[in-house]
């Protein structure tokens, strides 16, 4: 029972902290949000990350939060390597690899826990 609320609160805090940030990245490119904005956002991402933990298995959280971070902090090295590419010119990239890791992470973990746990 522990461990079902404790999914509840994580799935609920990393989705409430992570939509003002993409809000702001993909609606309001370069102004900040409203702070009435940020939290009506906050707290709307708290709520759905809640509602949406009884749907998410233990597999999914874990690996999709590793696959996200992976693809979204993974081929920044690349930048170094070609120096002419903006940061700018890069997130569409790197927004899309951390979705496809974030998708393939979280099935791939999924299958190692429901083989481990059944």
């Amino acid at each position: 029972m522990a461990m079902k609320w404790i999914k509840v609160v994580l799935i609920a805090i990393l989705s409430g902290f992570g939509a003002p940030p993409l809000v702001g990245l993909f609606l309001y490119q370069g102004e900040p949000l409203q702070p009435i904005v940020c939290a009506l956002f906050t707290a709307l991402g708290l709520g759905a990350g809640a509602f949406a933990s009884r749907y998410i298995s233990w597999g999914w959280a874990v690996g999709g939060f590793a696959g996200l971070l992976l693809g979204l902090f993974g081929p920044m090295p690349l930048m170094f390597v070609f120096p002419d590419a903006r940061y700018e010119a890069v997130l569409p990239w790197l927004v899309c690899s951390a979705v496809v890791g974030m998708l393939v992470a979280g099935y791939l973990t999924d299958k190692v826990f429901i083989s481990r746990w059944p």
